[in-house]
Order: C-alpha cells, then structure tokens, then sequence
C-alpha cells in the first residue's frame, strides 16, 4: 500500500522449498541445556568445573547464532507475485516491491538464477529455491519483450494459487503499435484509450507533429489525470509534468478561426490533417472534449494564442497518451 497506496488484490507468496534440518533445533536444545547448566551453577545448585561465562559465549556462536542464522535463511526469501508487480524478501524479513513496468533488463544464469534490473534497484531470484509454479514469473517477463522476446500485449492473472498470462489481440494496428512501443521508451506511463480519464484545461501545445500520414502527435505542457486513470496512484486528481497526445487516423477535419463576434464571425481554414499545423506551437487548450461514436471518436478542442482564438473539430480512431511524473493535485482539487 506505501508503494501503490492500494491493498494487494491477486497474489501468491512463493516460501522456499525444503524443510529445517532437525540437527539446528537440536543444536539449539544443546544450548538451552547448557544455559540451564550455567544459571544452576551460578546458585551452586550443580558443581561449577570448567563451566564460564566466556565458554558459555563461544558454545552460542555454534550452536545458537548459525542454527538461527541457518532458519532464517531458509525461512526468508520470500517471493510474492501479483498481476501487476512482484516482491521480494530480505533477510531481515522486510519486503520490496517491484512493478512490472520499472523492470529495465532480465538476465538468467546457468543456474537458472534470474537478475532483474528495475528503476528503484536489483534483485536476484534462485528459481531453483523455489516451487515450479514460480517458472510463471519468465512468462511475463517474456510477455513483456526480455530473454530476446518481442514484446506482446498480456494480461497477468493470479488464481488458484497459479500465475498465468493470457496473451491479448491487439487493438491497434502494426504501425500504432510500434509506436506506442517507441513511446513507452520515452514516457514512463503510456496509455492507450482512457480518454474519460484525463482532462485538457489550460494546457498548452508545446509542438505539433504528424507522423507517418496517419498520426497526429501534441506534445503538450501537462495534463490532468482523474482518480480513475490506470496510472493514477494517489487519492486525488493530479497534474502531471510534459506530456503527449498521439491520434490515430485524424479525419473530417475542420479548423475555425474565431473572431470577435463568437457566432457569426467565424472563418474554416482549413479540413486536411496538414492544416492541422497552422495551430501555432505554445497556444493553449482552454477546453477539450471527447465523444465515442460507433466507430471513431469525435474530437473538439478550444484553443487560444493571445487574442487569436481557433477552433478544431475532427474524428480519430484510437487515443496514445504518455507522461513521465504525477506533479502535484490538479488545480480543480486545490479549489476543493
């Protein structure tokens, strides 16, 4: 909850395998006796001999300090898989999590030990400690383009004390896809859809771009992500630092120009996805607003540069949004 600040939903602790030998309890049990011994002796209720408190000291080393060196480590080690993030334990029985999506490199070893690079640090899992079922944490790291895999869409699920991962039809194109491949490179949180969950309101347009014909790209001063939004951990809406917007298939294009009288003084200049670009880089978007139709959704955004007002409706099929950070509550909750 401290990391996602959400209680975990779907998970499955992974113990190590193997039982304790009997000999470390029975080291320790030598220990209790010869304790016993000495706390006796002390009151002269048993004969002293060689029995000192030093003596007593180095008996402990061998027989209390590795035996319960020895059970904690093979009572810790922990490793928990969820559908989005896995964790693992340390020797002080403290637990790390890792998401997916900081997971930077996978490599496996010989010995089929897995070293994992994340944003927040390393980790070493030794699938050989562990039960079979753990082999399901390689399938999402195969899923998600490591051990020279390509990266596919998925979906983790975690039941039946099982993790399986069902691979997804993709519901963009070849061309959206490697971009959106391309994206996630460049924007920690990349999103496809989701629309209904983020607000444009006073963002401006730092540069337009259209890209392969077919996309047409705002990189943008911020955005305002709601409490809905898939990457939105917090527990308010939140303002985020640069951002982008890719539209896929941009059609029935029609860019106003908004004179002083709002409702008859109004000029069409232009209806192509090129005309798009005379939207000046740093005017702002007052307001935007998305509307699904059956097969596309409808686009409509106020734009303001100075005194110059324009106006651009369009339609487009599919909606990539990317950020880096979650900078601080949107302006609309610091009224609140």
């Amino acid at each position: 909850m401290k990391t996602t600040h959400r209680p975990l939903s779907q998970y499955i602790v992974y113990p190590k395998k193997g039982k304790i030998a009997k000999k470390a309890y029975m080291l320790i049990g030598l220990f209790i006796m010869v304790l016993a011994y000495y706390v006796l002796s002390l009151f002269n209720i048993v004969p002293l001999y060689f029995m000192t408190a030093d003596i007593v000291g180095y008996i402990a080393i061998v027989t209390l300090l590795f035996p319960l060196l020895y059970i904690n480590a093979k009572t810790t080690g922990k490793v928990v898989v969820t559908t989005d993030a896995f964790a693992t334990q340390n020797v002080f029985r403290r637990f790390k999590l890792y998401l997916y999506k900081d997971v930077q490199k996978v490599k496996q070893t010989r010995k089929n030990h897995l070293k994992i690079k994340t944003r927040n640090g390393r980790t070493i899992i030794k699938f050989p400690d562990y039960d079979t079922q753990l082999e399901g944490l390689k399938t999402i790291f195969n899923h998600m383009g490591f051990f020279g895999e390509r990266k596919r869409p998925h979906k983790v699920f975690v039941e039946n004390n099982r993790i399986s991962v069902q691979e997804l039809t993709p519901t963009i194109d070849p061309q959206s896809q490697t971009l959106l491949e391309r994206f996630e490179d460049d924007y920690y949180h990349v999103t496809v859809d989701e629309l209904d969950s983020i607000l444009l309101y006073n963002v401006q347009i730092n540069r337009i771009r259209i890209v392969d014909k077919r996309h047409l790209l705002l990189e943008l001063s911020h955005m305002d992500i709601k409490l809905n939004h898939p990457a939105n951990t917090k527990r308010t809406a939140m303002k985020t630092d640069e951002a982008m917007l890719l539209l896929q298939d941009v059609t029935h294009i029609e860019l106003f120009t908004i004179h002083k009288d709002k409702t008859k003084d109004v000029e069409l200049v232009g209806t192509t996805l090129g005309d798009l670009k005379k939207i000046a880089n740093r005017s702002e978007i007052q307001e935007a607003t998305f509307k699904p139709q059956k097969e596309a959704t409808t686009a409509s955004l106020e734009i303001t540069q100075g005194v110059r007002r324009q106006r651009a409706r369009f339609t487009f099929t599919t909606a990539i949004h990317g950020f880096n950070e979650l900078k601080e509550p949107s302006w609309f909750e610091k009224k609140g």
